[in-house]
């Protein structure tokens, strides 16, 4: 069985995930690299180990350079592929762009139709994916897994983001992301300090009918409403460990939170439940994408991508990340108790849920919008 990474580490990793999503400053993922002891210098390595037979490049984030996640490419061909690291999907698009060449890269859902639109990706068969058939069907309707009738994306990893709140403090009734709202419980919330999350459930909250393309009309009642919820903050939290610890100690009873929340908490002796919001809870979709002018061999590309697929590639992901796994029989596999710690007991019902949110591209314009209201905003607490 693969043994767990240290929480730190566990966290820096997630870190490379949010700030090349663009959910997290360079200062920020730095500043949490270096509490871990990770170094940009690590972000620059090869292959694991020498290996004359792979002929595949895997263009990734720092840390997702583990054999065990595609460990049936490793015994088919002799080795690990090549590893290049980048640490901002942006940087990788534009590396690419300017002649960089690999085989299969690791960008989220919501960059896939930046990568079509540039023209360097291309459709994957699924057909030669052993383990296509056993990937959630929700996941092979978010936008950008699917382009124009052809896939051009395969999930991988997944998770939620909601609302993790003690049932022991407060009262819940309904689930729902207005429990950030209430004013029962001012000065005892939190949320992640970033500027997509926020404005995204404020937004959803605000009615928005598309929360990922609001009218021009829907701004005004977005601000109305994290004006609201900033009035109800402690702190926004940027550090996991401080945001659980203040959790478990009462100083907050609700937050927004990833699904390791949970199992943390729980870990800890802390009753916490973790919402699935009658509004339809976030959910954020990253995996591989097949590269045009791929400088190895596509067969090994394939055989790459299924074995990222596979159940065993899924508990080693979960165990090792605390991420879910797209594959749906995965959960078969992996410990039952670590399954329920981390919410994934519900996986089939959230992914297959129509209000179910997966994050989308924003224009460029509504980005930048949403980013200065939420500064703005938060200047205010």
């Amino acid at each position: 069985m693969t043994m767990p990474k240290s929480l730190s580490r566990r966290r820096a990793e997630g870190f490379v995930r949010d700030y090349a999503a663009g959910r997290v400053d360079r200062r920020r993922f730095l500043k949490t690299l270096a509490a871990a002891g990770v170094g940009l210098g690590t972000m620059t390595m090869g292959a694991r180990f020498g290996a004359a037979k792979p002929n595949l490049t895997y263009y990734t984030w720092a840390s997702y350079d583990n054999p065990s996640f595609h460990n049936a490419y490793v015994k088919k061909n002799g080795g690990t592929p090549n590893y290049a690291i980048f640490a901002d999907e942006e940087e990788a698009l534009q590396r690419v762009r300017n002649g960089y060449r690999a085989d299969v890269a690791h960008p989220c859902t919501s960059n896939v139709l930046r990568w079509h639109d540039a023209g360097i990706i291309k459709p994957v068969d699924v057909s030669r994916l052993q383990y296509w058939p056993d990937v959630y069907d929700g996941f092979k309707k978010v936008r950008g897994v699917e382009i124009d009738g052809q896939f051009f994306h395969v999930p991988w990893e997944w998770g939620n983001s909601s609302v993790a709140y003690r049932p022991d403090k407060i009262e819940v009734k309904e689930e729902s992301y207005g429990l950030l709202l209430d004013e029962r419980y001012k000065g005892k919330m939190s949320a992640f300090d970033n500027s997509e999350e926020v404005p995204i459930m404020s937004a959803i909250l605000a009615g928005a009918k598309d929360p990922f393309t609001l009218t021009e009309d829907e701004y005004p009642k977005v601000e109305a409403v994290m004006t609201q919820l900033n009035a109800n903050m402690r702190y926004y939290w940027t550090d996991a460990t401080e945001m659980q610890q203040s959790l478990a100690s009462g100083e907050i009873v609700a937050t927004t939170a990833w699904n390791d929340v949970v199992k943390s908490m729980a870990d800890a002796g802390v009753p916490v439940k973790y919402m699935t919001p009658k509004e339809g809870i976030l959910t954020w979709v990253c995996g591989m994408v097949l590269m045009k002018d791929g400088p190895g061999d596509e067969n090994q590309a394939y055989e790459f991508m299924d074995a990222m697929l596979s159940p065993e590639s899924g508990v080693a992901l979960m165990e090792n990340f605390y991420y879910g796994h797209s594959n749906r029989k995965t959960l078969d596999q992996a410990d039952p108790e670590l399954v329920k710690g981390l919410a994934l007991d519900q996986a089939e019902e959230r992914i297959s849920d129509p209000k179910t949110h997966f994050f989308e591209p924003q224009a460029n314009d509504q980005r930048e919008r949403l980013i200065a209201m939420f500064e703005k905003v938060k200047a205010g607490l």
